[in-house]
């Protein structure tokens, strides 16, 4: 369920063209104030819900997107291999492909090969989808206009995209990363890529976590002791 100010007519046309438009209440509510020199204001808020009814027709007998957004060595592999066989999915992984064509010596090619690896995953998973099997994409999505655009591209498509965040705490997040490096210094870990100080400084400035509105399935990552 989504609220909307009836003034906010650009807002209410994005969640139209998702779906959302079964008026169910309008509401006041009050808003809190910016700062300390102005009022709560007194706003009037229509809520709609998602028109299934609609959906339904459209993607019958399609599969769905799982995509997995986390930050790097959050365990969003191991997650994606612990439901693959309930949502009777295939995975699609960018590092899996760069590794295979690349042997993980991309260098500074990096970043442009994962986007034009991600853009051939992408056509591939409409391709899947329409065949009627679900895809789990695991490769991030850091940024929110990556979320963004990742659902606006599929469900162009009638394919229902449904996120999951894999949220894991510093000390865990850490732990995954020795863990991660140790494997690849042991030769037992040769599709993930060493991550330095440095990378990890440059990936988290791309970061951008999302919020609870954004996703469908939020998932806190455990680690074993």
């Amino acid at each position: 369920m989504f609220g909307v100010e009836p003034c906010e007519v650009k807002n209410m046309l994005i969640y139209f063209k998702y779906g959302f438009t079964n008026f169910i209440k309008a509401v006041h509510e009050k808003e809190p104030a910016q700062n300390e020199n102005e009022e709560p204001r007194d706003v009037l808020v229509d809520y709609y819900l998602k028109n299934l009814n609609n959906s339904i027709s459209k993607n019958f007998g399609r599969g769905k997107i799982i995509a997995i957004c986390g930050k790097i060595a959050s365990g969003k592999t191991y997650y994606a291999n612990t439901i693959k066989e309930k949502e009777n999915a295939v995975i699609l992984n960018t590092d899996e492909l760069t590794y295979s064509m690349f042997d993980n010596e991309q260098g500074e090619k990096y970043t442009e090969l994962a986007k034009r690896a991600n853009e051939y995953l992408s056509k591939k998973a409409v391709e899947i989808a329409k065949a009627g099997c679900n895809v789990i994409l695991d490769w991030g999505f850091w940024k929110r206009s990556d979320r963004e655009y990742t659902t606006e591209y599929f469900e162009s498509s009638n394919i229902n995209v449904e996120w999951h965040y894999i949220d894991i705490d510093d000390l865990s997040w850490e732990e995954n990363i020795k863990e991660r490096n140790k494997k690849i210094d042991e030769g037992l870990n040769v599709t993930d890529f060493y991550v330095t100080d440095g990378l990890k400084k440059k990936l988290l400035g791309n970061w951008e976590t999302p919020n609870k509105e954004e996703i469908d399935i939020w998932y806190s990552f455990v680690r074993n002791k």
